[in-house]
């Protein structure tokens, strides 16, 4: 699709992988109505209830996550980076915001849903 070399073919265990790509620039896309957006949630302390004090804020905006995935923060064991995935609704900048105010919120971006090439 991409016209990109195929270095090495056939490598996935699963034959129902799906990769992922992403765009780097120095200056944001402002798409216009964006359909899903990614962000890194990095807390600062772990606690008890952490995780679903965070998730709370996109439930109460009845915004639906498409993907979390955790990862070792590497500032020691039991400290976590999130990264989400979430479907754009009525209300999702507002849950930013305030997640914001919780803890380090990195926003990854915005973009359109692209289906996969037949």
């Amino acid at each position: 699709m991409y016209h990109l070399p195929i270095i090495i073919e056939h490598i996935e265990n699963n034959s129902e992988n799906i990769t992922r790509f992403v765009r780097i620039s120095c200056t944001p896309d402002r798409e216009e109505k964006p359909e899903k957006c990614s962000i890194i949630i990095d807390p600062s302390a772990d606690r008890a209830g952490l995780l679903h004090d965070l998730l709370a804020v996109f439930a109460v905006k009845k915004i639906n996550l498409t993907r979390i995935e955790s990862r070792p923060s590497k500032r020691g064991m039991g400290n976590y980076v999130f990264f989400i995935d979430y479907s754009t609704s009525p209300g999702y900048r507002d849950a930013i915001i305030y997640l914001k105010t919780m803890t380090i919120v990195k926003e990854l971006g915005c973009y359109k849903k692209t289906g996969i090439p037949q």
